[in-house]
């Protein structure tokens, strides 16, 4: 069991790539993590709508009227 959980580590560093906040997405659902200016982590739910994402090789307008 413990080498499953060392096999899977990942830096932070890697994750937030020099920012000190980032959205992570998982199952549907955003969540914010961000580095506290004492260095600690926080990860809290973001309720901040989803932006739709959208191919540049096949663009597709949509009307929302």
């Amino acid at each position: 069991m413990i080498n499953k959980v060392l096999n899977s580590e990942v830096k932070v560093s890697d994750i937030m790539n020099g920012k000190k906040h980032v959205v992570l997405l998982h199952d549907e659902k955003r969540y914010a993590l961000t580095i506290t200016r004492r260095g600690k982590l926080i990860l809290t739910a973001d309720e901040t709508p989803k932006i739709a994402n959208i191919s540049i090789e096949n663009p597709q307008i949509v009307n929302h009227s």
